[in-house]
């Protein structure tokens, strides 16, 4: 119920501020209860490549840049040029949903996608949005609209544009990176949000000891052999 009722609210804040059909929200006195979303969805190997050859081209530098910052929906399609520091491969973020400051660090291919970006501007040129249709940033359930038909197109299911967040930090724990540094470069707040994704750093242990059974049973078939085994002392 509570999925949609947050839906529900969503289609009354576009025909409000988008397609001006209406003058007030009713969800504009009260406020709503939060969803308990704890989903963790990440791309199977080979997904991400199928899904950005579905994707038109003024999508795929937002599912990069999204998959390579873990950067949100809002903040990439809010994101300035004057946010970006080419010179030390950086994004300040003055805010972001949690309220607070977030530098991120931008890795080779997010770097390439911002400076492709940079270099292909011909119209537009004072334009202060990385992102944008004719000088105007793009419309946010367009853009999810957009992906969601990529997804599609791809054979990729239950996948939203958010999961590219979930994608990033997913695979930066698996890396075998720190759940505190995954925090800081999610901009959570509250060190709880991260640790959904502390399970998938437990799998990867548990993977590793499994590996040695392995070893085990083929030192124990060598013995049975009559293969000698020296001890040092």
């Amino acid at each position: 119920m509570l999925k949609e009722l947050h839906f529900i609210r969503r289609v009354f804040s576009l025909c409000k501020r988008e397609w001006q059909l209406v003058k007030q929200s009713p969800f504009e006195f009260f406020r709503m209860p939060t969803v308990n979303d704890q989903r963790v969805r990440f791309f199977e190997p080979g997904q991400l490549e199928t899904l950005l050859a579905h994707c038109p081209a003024w999508l795929r530098p937002m599912v990069m840049l999204a998959r390579y910052t873990g950067m949100r929906r809002g903040n990439i399609l809010g994101l300035t040029w004057s946010s970006v520091d080419f010179q030390n491969r950086l994004i300040h973020l003055e805010q972001t949903k949690g309220g607070q400051r977030l530098t991120i660090p931008l890795n080779d291919t997010a770097y390439d996608t911002l400076l492709g970006l940079r270099d292909a501007k011909v119209k537009h040129l004072h334009c202060p949005y990385v992102f944008h249709q004719d000088g105007k940033p793009y419309a946010p359930y367009w853009v999810s609209i957009s992906f969601r038909r990529a997804c599609k197109r791809a054979g990729i299911e239950n996948f939203r544009f958010h999961d590219l967040r979930h994608d990033f930090a997913s695979t930066l724990v698996q890396n075998g990176n720190d759940i505190y540094v995954v925090q800081h470069l999610l901009g959570h707040r509250d060190g709880r949000m991260t640790q959904r994704y502390a399970h998938l750093k437990l799998d990867n242990l548990r993977m590793a000891v499994s590996s040695l059974e392995g070893e085990h049973k083929s030192g124990h078939s060598g013995n049975e052999k009559g293969v000698a085994v020296s001890a040092t002392p």
